[in-house]
């Protein structure tokens, strides 16, 4: 599958773990659905980063123009994790609500940027075929890659 619909589609399901804890805010954890919701996000953008930081960002790197598109969207990665991990550690309280408000408005600009930058610049700079290897070899990381490991 071709790397950019491949992170379309867990750009897609992140957005949707987002929206069903939003559903849920100023619950208290029924049944432990809310903490198994936000730990499937976590997972989720775990992986997600991993994928594009292993495999998708670094040719942007080497690309002196491109490159500081790419590091801002690393350290955007970087301020999501360390949000993740405050959240993990907190009750579920309208302190845990607000800071996943934070975390999910700053996924969604990352998101918006990168389908309209980054994406863009992916479509000139890789072939279908390039772009179809990256996608099957992020397909392989998160299918072997342990839950929460980078």
């Amino acid at each position: 599958m071709d790397i950019l619909d491949f992170l379309r589609q867990d750009h897609e399901a992140v957005l949707s773990l987002f929206d069903k804890l939003d559903q849920m805010r100023g619950e208290k954890s029924k049944d432990g659905d809310k903490d198994r919701v936000f730990e499937e996000l976590k997972e989720a953008l775990d992986l997600h980063t991993a994928g594009e930081e292993d495999i998708f960002y670094p040719p942007f790197r080497e690309d002196d123009d491109l490159r500081p598109m790419i590091l801002k969207a690393i350290e955007e990665h970087h301020v999501a994790k360390l949000l993740l991990e405050e959240l993990s550690g907190m009750q579920k309280d309208e302190y845990w609500d607000a800071k996943l408000s934070v975390l999910k408005e700053s996924v969604e600009q990352h998101v918006e940027d990168e389908e309209e930058d980054v994406f863009a610049n992916a479509q000139e700079m890789f072939s279908e075929k390039q772009r179809a290897e990256m996608g099957t070899r992020v397909a392989e990381m998160k299918k072997v890659q342990p839950a929460g490991k980078k």
